[in-house]
């Protein structure tokens, strides 16, 4: 999801903002089908030897837009506008490019078709979430053990030096000159601390007097360095990081690839700390970059530039849909989409070549629209409310907390779409007053207006008819009119719908010289559908594809008059004025957490009836299969039920225990229960350091014992902890006692 800046607005200009507690986006997901479908044909395709009953040809397309259109455009220099892109050869018509075409309908293609899903990111999102509804995954990550050390980059490897830190008084480094206000990045302190030229400047320091690891800066004494971790509301205390030892640790590849990523995943964002790092180039300056870190053994695990510093996640998007899609899966087979557009293995694995092209669309007729500006947001898919599957009811969780990408259990929502938005319902949100200035944030829109129309070719060669028809299909939604397509800039604000017709059906070619008469559209579509009814029936997934739920989603979010039963804007995080002077602050996201709600279907699943038509074709499947599939769903389902049923019993058993808990028994008893998603065994070393702290601390005794008698109840991990001799020993749970 994306998050506008934070500003003032008019509180009548929000229009739902204040509403918070439900979540709205202007984009939702196909599910993502753990069945691919790989066409049996599939190895017999080739450019060269043809198929006796293939098709060659040309299509022509015709293009209407129905909304205000900007197709990838150019931004230019005088105005900084951003406008529609024009041919070259003089004329310097409007035109939409082949490329944006090409995907426009593979997209479609890959999903109609249960495609793979590809072209994903592998990178690990960042995660630093201390809502009560997630906060167990993060600090279960976290714990309480975070070493601190210097980050180096040494020749080609990045090294950490670790160091002992201390912490030092807010009010004691104001006194000493050093201003900090609240919503101030750390940088812009240590600029003037003057470490933008000569990097972090030792300072000497000794302990403060009744303050165990206080200190305060001083004349004289051990020289260490200020380290400040970004300024937030309530805080009293900074770091002093010591000199850096000899020794060092080395950081892996994938941990300093997602230190960068989860610092650099916004490349707009010129004021994030890695960047600011990089540019001064304290990395290869003494003493280093200050990071915060963990590690297992002698390897870093994780790194970060603050003490709650924000953690990759498990699991990357990728290896999400791992999870969902084998991708051993039909290995060396290719899908619908790969056979048309074609396919780059990977290490010597068989490649295709494409069988499909688009032209560059050029404009027919045209006419500008009203320049818009406004602020274009990304959405983010480490928004887990939103992309990850979650176990709900309507658009209320139904467990304890959200799945996020760290769980073992998660799974991708799908395929992300932009529906289209219901007719004239165009809306262009107001700059706030304070960015109406700031140029190098706004984007200045110059669309084409609603009503225009573009002429392009779709070419193809040695097609088989049900691969045509997949292609047909994706661009016209299977000949129904009322269907549109999303393309282009501004899909999130309604710009970029559109609609396509195909004619010249007449002049395709078949391989075959015997047949004479090529086919017209409804041959072609009848094709496709025929044939992926018949691998989807197969499967016992029922009888038709396009009961489907991946189907009933898709060509809902293409249909504008689905539109009017949704609010598809993104969630707000903003600052509102209203009329008497006042000011709130409004954090949707927060909200939706709050009251446990995610991101709803975008129409609700219904059971599929394989009875639903009175005359089924005989080719689908018989009367018998259909029974068999429809057992086979109820069975599925009704286990689904149970285990979530099970699922919200157990939580529920697990508030009410929390509930009537004393405060201090309450932290005992999450982080107890935090254990269970740790690696095996790997909970008897941090069960282990937990009791010596706890003996250390001041806990009442009462809780003490409480704690002691809980560890010993959980006779798996006695057990593990008894065979790797690594178990708080039974001198230790008697301290913990006494």
């Amino acid at each position: 999801m994306s998050k506008s800046h934070n500003s003032s607005v008019n509180a009548s200009a929000t229009g739902k903002a204040a509403q918070g507690g439900k979540v709205h986006a202007p984009y939702n997901f196909v599910p993502l089908s753990s069945w691919i479908w790989f066409p049996n044909w599939g190895p017999l395709v080739s450019h060269d030897i043809p198929f006796r009953e293939g098709i060659s040809g040309v299509l022509d397309l015709e293009i209407k837009l129905h909304t205000p259109f900007l197709s990838a455009g150019v931004q230019q220099r005088e105005t900084m506008a951003i406008l529609p892109k024009e041919t070259c050869d003089g004329s310097k018509k409007p035109m939409i490019p082949g490329s944006s075409l090409k995907g426009m309908v593979r997209n479609v293609v890959e999903i109609a078709s249960f495609a793979r899903m590809q072209f994903v990111d592998d990178k690990h999102h960042g995660f630093r979430d201390l809502h009560k509804a997630v906060e167990s995954s993060y600090r279960r990550v976290i714990g309480a053990d975070r070493l601190t050390g210097w980050l180096r980059l040494e020749g080609t490897e990045w090294r950490i030096y670790p160091c002992g830190y201390f912490r030092i008084s807010r009010d004691h480094l104001k006194a000493k000159g050093i201003k900090l206000d609240y919503g101030e990045r750390a940088f812009a302190a240590y600029k003037r601390m003057q470490v933008h030229a000569q990097g972090l400047k030792p300072r000497p320091y000794k302990m403060a007097p009744n303050a165990p690891r206080l200190v305060e800066l001083t004349s004289d004494g051990e020289s260490g360095y200020v380290v400040i971790t970004g300024q937030v509301p309530g805080k009293k205390k900074e770091f002093l990081f010591q000199p850096p030892g000899r020794e060092f640790l080395p950081v892996s590849s994938q941990v300093m690839a997602d230190f960068r990523f989860i610092h650099m995943a916004n490349p707009q964002n010129k004021e994030s700390d890695l960047d600011n790092y990089l540019d001064w180039q304290l990395h290869k300056r003494s003493p280093g970059i200050p990071v915060f870190f963990l590690k297992d053994k002698s390897r870093v695990t994780h790194l970060g530039l603050s003490y709650m510093f924000r953690i990759p996640h498990r699991n990357s998007v990728q290896e999400l849909v791992s999870k969902r899609q084998n991708p051993a899966a039909g290995e060396g087979a290719f899908d619908m989409a790969e056979l048309l557009f074609g396919a780059l293995r990977k290490e010597g694995g068989k490649s295709l070549r494409g069988r499909v092209s688009l032209d560059d669309a050029i404009a027919v007729s045209t006419k500008p629209g009203a320049e818009q500006t406004t602020i274009l947001g990304s959405p983010h898919s480490s928004f887990y409310p939103a992309y990850v599957e979650q176990p709900s009811s309507g658009d209320s969780l139904s467990s304890r907390e959200y799945l996020t990408y760290s769980d073992p259990n998660a799974r991708i929502r799908g395929w992300k779409r932009y529906p289209v938005h219901a007719p004239g319902n165009i809306n262009v949100p107001p700059l706030p007053p304070k960015l109406q200035d700031k140029v190098n944030v706004q984007q200045k829109l110059r669309p084409l207006a609603a009503g225009g129309l573009f002429t392009g070719k779709l070419r193809f060669h040695n097609l088989k008819l049900a691969e045509l028809g997949a292609l047909v299909w994706a661009l016209t939604w299977g000949g129904d009119s009322s269907k549109r397509h999303a393309l282009g800039m501004a899909k999130s604000l309604g710009f970029g719908q559109l609609s396509v017709k195909l004619s010249g059906y007449e002049s395709l070619i078949w391989n075959d010289p015997a047949r004479q008469n090529p086919p017209d559209q409804k041959q072609i579509l009848d094709a496709f559908q025929a044939s992926i009814d018949d691998a989807y029936s197969a499967d016992g997934r029922g009888a038709r594809w396009i009961e489907s739920d991946a189907l009933k989603q898709l060509l809902a979010m293409s249909d504008p008059a689905e539109a009017k039963n949704h609010e598809l804007s993104h969630l707000k995080l903003e600052q509102v004025t209203h009329d008497d002077g006042t000011k709130k602050n409004i954090n949707e996201f927060k909200s939706v957490k709050d009251d446990r709600k995610v991101l709803k279907p975008y129409v609700e699943k219904t059971e599929i009836n394989p009875f639903a038509e009175a005359i089924l074709p005989t080719s689908v499947t018989s009367v018998k299969d259909m029974l068999v599939a429809q057992k086979r769903a109820e069975a599925a389902a009704a286990e689904e039920l149970a285990r979530q049923q099970a699922e919200a019993s157990a939580a529920a058993e697990a508030q009410a225990m929390l509930e009537s808990l004393s405060e201090t028994r309450r932290p005992l008893w999450e982080w107890l229960n935090s254990l269970a998603s740790l690696p095996e065994g790997r909970e008897v070393g941090v069960i282990t350091e937990y009791v010596q702290q706890a003996i250390d601390s001041d806990l009442p005794k009462e809780d003490r014992v409480w704690l002691a008698e809980r560890i010993e109840q959980d006779t798996g991990f006695m057990k593990i902890a008894n065979a790797k001799k690594k178990a708080p020993r039974k001198d230790l749970i008697t301290k913990l006692k006494s």
